[in-house]
């Protein structure tokens, strides 16, 4: 028993990545893929239940702790592993799942190691979620048979989450494309509108080329998870102001906080249809007849409860999309009591049209709309000192008007062809 724990604790002090390993990706995305066929083979989801051999194994296994290292009493808790002998249990079950030559150990686990590679990332969520699904059913057990409760082996959880949130950035970078997302860090709501218009913008171009091509954007059934996890809620919160700085200015009900509730929803029902697609299109791809179809079915029919399957999705879209028609509404109310017998723009500020999409905007707006973002690529057009960034942004933004009013209102035209974003775009 002496020398098991020797062998335990040499175990656990190892290195996760020495100097001399260097795995393909070939290789990790093997291991990547053992380690969820260990999942499939021994947890089911369905029952709440482990493989027999498993279980007998980790009973088996707490035997072997407990003769080493101490229970401890917790009031009202009864009996439960200390925290070495939780670290004693989960090397040996880190042991069984982590195929030879991986470089998972239970130090790594602990602490991620920093700047790991996506496929580097994938490996380490699929153990976490694996200890994840197998220490919960565990636990459980051993309530029921046994006063020794296991522990909390919180370690896990934390770590999971931090590798889930890096792996989820690198996954929907994929699918949305480059963006620097700023929305969050906002200082006014009119600000954050202009930059959520052009997002909004930009992705309306981005489902359009998925429409054209067919190629699947994921390659992973690990990927495919990961961004099914609690993807409404992510969506919403990457759509939004830090609620925590902002929350008593969106709380007023100007017309800037319609236009912010108009574009967060809208964003939202576009990301949701971005991932439901890719989603779709990669499940297309797999292979039936194998442990792929358990997987799917947790996908697709929601035997996790984390995971918001494909149908979920499309109904979370669905009631963005009625959000947005519901805010619209309620916006051309809003524009129609402030235009009303005035001009140009009826005392509103003229900020307010670049706040907009095209889309927002009442048709007899539009080419009011138009004029106001013109004006704005020439000042910006004549100012040395704006961003160039910010000038593609509006020009996109402009031609996304000059696009919707021209098909609307064929008399219209537009001048907004940006030659340069240090000339003058037309005549003052």
């Amino acid at each position: 028993m002496l020398t098991l724990y020797i062998l335990i604790s040499i175990l656990l002090l190892q290195s996760s990545h020495s100097a001399d390993t260097d795995p393909t990706v070939d290789q990790l995305n093997a291991w990547r893929d053992h380690i969820r066929g260990f999942r499939h083979n021994h947890v089911d989801l369905v029952e709440r239940k482990l493989d027999v051999g498993l279980e007998t194994r980790l009973f088996d296994a707490v035997d072997t702790v407990a003769l080493i290292t101490y229970a401890e009493y917790w009031v009202g808790q009864g009996f439960r592993l200390s925290i070495e002998g939780q670290d004693i249990l989960a090397g040996l079950f880190i042991a069984e799942i982590v195929p030879e030559g991986a470089p998972l150990t239970l130090a790594s686990l602990k602490k991620l190691p920093e700047n790991l590679s996506q496929d580097f990332l994938e490996l380490y969520w699929e153990c976490y979620e694996t200890i994840r699904h197998v220490m919960y059913i565990f636990q459980d057990r051993m309530v029921c048979l046994t006063e020794l409760q296991v522990g909390d082996f919180n370690w896990y959880s934390s770590a999971q989450k931090e590798c889930e949130e890096k792996l989820r950035q690198m996954v929907f970078q994929a699918i949305f494309g480059l963006t620097d997302n700023q929305i969050k860090n906002c200082q006014s709501v009119s600000a954050c509108n202009m930059l959520m218009a052009t997002e909004r913008v930009r992705l309306a171009e981005v489902i359009i080329e998925f429409q054209k091509d067919d190629v699947p954007v994921l390659s992973s059934l690990t990927q495919a998870h990961i961004i099914m996890i609690n993807t409404p809620d992510w969506c919403k919160e990457d759509s939004s102001i830090d609620v925590h700085s902002e929350s008593s200015a969106l709380s007023e009900p100007t017309i800037e906080n319609l236009i912010y509730s108009v574009h967060s929803s809208a964003l939202v029902a576009q990301k949701l249809d971005l991932i439901s697609t890719a989603i779709s299109r990669f499940l297309a791809t797999l292979p039936s007849g194998s442990w792929e179809e358990s997987d799917i079915g947790i996908i697709t029919n929601g035997l996790d409860y984390k995971i918001y399957e494909i149908i979920r999705l499309k109904r979370a879209q669905n009631y963005h999309l009625r959000k947005v028609e519901e805010y619209k509404k309620q916006l051309a109310r809003m524009l129609k009591k402030y235009l009303k017998n005035k001009s140009p723009t009826g005392g509103v500020a003229p900020t307010i049209f670049l706040q907009l999409c095209p889309s927002d905007v009442p048709p007899q707006y539009l080419k009011m709309a138009k004029e106001v973002h013109l004006d704005r690529i020439g000042e910006s057009a004549s100012d040395v000192t704006s961003e160039i960034d910010e000038a593609k942004s509006q020009s996109a933004l402009c031609q996304a008007f000059h696009s919707s009013s021209s098909s609307s209102h064929g008399r219209l035209g537009c001048g907004c062809i940006v030659r340069s974003f240090t000339d003058r775009l037309w005549p003052r």
